[in-house]
């Protein structure tokens, strides 16, 4: 049965209570500015003045071994749409506790303006759940299974749904080898305009002021803001 919306919206709430607020400057940043969409859910961006590798928390790239076409055409479309999304664009990071991963990229919860942009990924179709809380994994869960059904994203093709292979939640992504990471743009050539912040378009807050639910049809309810629980609780 396709889950409604009211219990997306249930699963939304919950999620707010997962991911606890930054209670400093060290648990978010921006504005900053993509330069460059490296895959489905790795960009790099201009992070105060410096260049930084940024990856998606809580969700891949889903992997579809394709015998006839491999990974490249089901890769590349992700990539496109992460692109559609934030490349170019001014966007807002939250961290979880440990802001790095193993090979030095930031993992973040990532915003454009009101727009949960890991969220969007996996509703539109082209990403999948990579966390391993129960309740992020079977919010995120919600979203991939609407896209199935509806036939968006990577999921439009029968190939892709016959050949997708799952991933345990919190394998270590070393998806960045083997992938061109150099960087051939230049930090932002300007400032960002006042409604780059989130949520308000004009507060110089920041994520604190994002609406605890989006009204953009992109994300389909997927935008959320952090709220503070006083949890230490890390999630891939």
């Amino acid at each position: 049965m396709r889950p409604t919306w009211g219990w997306v919206l249930t699963a939304l709430l919950i999620v707010l209570a997962l991911i606890p607020a930054p209670a400093s400057a060290q648990r978010q940043a921006g504005p900053a500015y993509v330069t460059r969409v490296v895959d489905g859910t790795t960009l790099y961006a201009d992070v105060d003045g410096r260049m930084e590798a940024v990856r998606y928390l809580g969700v891949r790239v889903p992997h579809i071994e394709d015998p006839t076409y491999g990974f490249t055409p089901y890769d590349v479309a992700a990539r496109e749409a992460n692109r559609r999304l934030v490349q170019g664009k001014w966007i807002w990071l939250v961290f979880d506790r440990e802001p790095r991963d193993e090979q030095g990229r930031l993992r973040a919860w990532v915003w454009r303006d009101t727009l949960f942009v890991n969220g969007a990924l996996v509703r539109s179709g082209w990403a999948v759940n990579a966390s391993t809380d129960p309740q992020l994994a079977e919010y995120f869960g919600t979203f991939e299974t609407a896209a199935r059904q509806d036939g968006r994203g990577l999921w439009r093709s029968p190939r892709s749904i016959a050949y997708y292979r799952p991933v345990p939640p919190g394998t270590v992504d070393n998806d960045m080898d083997g992938i061109d990471t150099r960087v051939f743009s230049a930090p932002a050539p300007f400032g960002p305009s006042r409604s780059a912040t989130p949520g308000t378009g004009s507060s110089p807050s920041g994520p604190a002021n994002i609406p605890n639910l989006s009204s953009s049809p992109m994300s389909g309810g997927a935008g959320y803001a952090p709220r503070s629980t006083g949890s230490t609780r890390t999630v891939r």
